[in-house]
């Protein structure tokens, strides 16, 4: 076994993602969360490796019981555990559990950087993750 300092080390984004869902997972978590859907639907291009330099993100907050624009405040860093799937879905059509594992190409960890206000805001909101404050951005 070896073990190397980062910088001598160059990080690949290895395959290419078409598409995500996060999900809440482990009791723990479910402990955590106080309402809101157990999924989230991501934008792919999101995904990008360590060393991609990040901006502080402006978003949709809730002021004063309204959505305003603003500069980021409230971030949150978690390691996530992903399952990536080599095979594409055909549209409405249901994946049975038995079938999804026999789709599995590899699991990977993540380093899930999370922007918590523009969640609250689409959660205050009833949108969901991704459903109406942060999906503004786009």
């Amino acid at each position: 076994m070896y073990i190397m300092l980062s910088d001598q080390v160059a990080i690949h984004l290895l395959i290419r993602v078409g598409d995500y869902t996060d999900f809440f997972v482990g009791v723990n978590h479910a402990r955590n969360v106080y309402r809101g859907t157990d999924g989230y639907h991501g934008g792919a291009s999101s995904i990008i490796i360590s060393s991609t330099p990040i901006l502080q993100p402006h978003g949709h907050l809730i002021v004063n019981s309204m959505p305003s624009f603003h500069l980021s405040k409230k971030g949150d860093f978690e390691v996530d555990f992903s399952a990536s799937i080599g095979k594409g879905d055909v549209h409405s059509e249901a994946v049975t559990i038995e079938q999804a594992t026999k789709d599995v190409f590899g699991y990977v960890l993540l380093n899930d950087w999370s922007i918590q206000d523009e969640n609250l805001c689409d959660n205050d909101l009833a949108l969901g993750g991704e459903g109406g404050c942060a999906s503004m951005l786009d």
